[in-house]
């Protein structure tokens, strides 16, 4: 997914204040391999309305715009859970970033995250975000890249999210992260600026339930063994 040629369609759409027919058949025609795709039409649907803040003149309409988005997405239809449904998504090419700050957007109750690192601020943006509204977030990862120039992890404790380091002469080197218990994101794809714009990456969302448990299983075992 090109995100940024969506939105400069957004853009020029919105530059004299309505869309015209020819422009609603062309973003139709764009949007159109992407409608099969929840998660690919939940990061379109936030540049949509991320754009329409950012023309906002006052904070009571930006005030407006975040009621809308909220509500609206009451109506959209719910999350598919259990069964073996699954997308394979290939960094730089798929707006990896996008998809994962998405899932944060979207999670109801909870988020276990278990990763290498945290420096991307798309990302941390969106976690913060989620532990403002009241989602329970618990963060697995590596004690020395904690340290380096550029991670959040320290901000995203100090914000009160409990966070639990591997302090153990091995790397905690794992990427993955549970939503909700019901949608896993696990893959090489670290969640870095440069994982998204330079590498090559890959990420596996999947509601697969045994696969979920597993993960949930092994992150609740090492939250307790790390921590004592």
């Amino acid at each position: 997914m090109d995100l940024k040629t969506w939105e400069t369609i957004l853009t020029q759409s919105f530059d004299d204040k309505r869309i015209s027919d020819t422009e609603k058949q062309a973003i139709s025609e764009w949007v159109d391999p992407y409608r099969l795709d929840d998660q690919a039409l939940g990061v379109l649907r936030a540049a949509l309305f991320r754009l329409a803040r950012e023309k906002c003149n006052n904070p009571e309409q930006a005030q407006i715009v975040d009621w809308l988005n909220h509500t609206s997405r009451l109506l959209l239809p719910k999350p598919r859970k259990g069964g073996d449904s699954s997308l394979v998504l290939f960094a730089p090419e798929d707006s990896i970033a996008e998809r994962i700050a998405g899932l944060f957007q979207d999670a109801k109750i909870s988020a276990k995250i278990c990763v290498f690192t945290i420096t991307d601020d798309r990302i941390t943006d969106a976690i913060f975000a989620a532990h403002k509204r009241g989602i329970q977030i618990r963060i697995l990862t590596d004690n020395l890249k904690s340290l380096d120039l550029g991670s959040d992890v320290d901000r995203l404790e100090k914000e009160g999210i409990p966070v639990v380091r591997d302090h153990t002469e091995a790397h905690m080197h794992h990427k993955f992260a549970i939503f909700d218990g019901t949608t896993l994101a696990n893959g090489s794809y670290n969640w870095t600026r440069s994982a998204g714009t330079l590498n090559q990456e890959n990420l596996v969302l999947t509601h697969e339930a045994p696969l979920i448990s597993e993960f949930d299983k092994y992150f609740e075992r090492m939250w307790q063994k790390l921590q004592s």
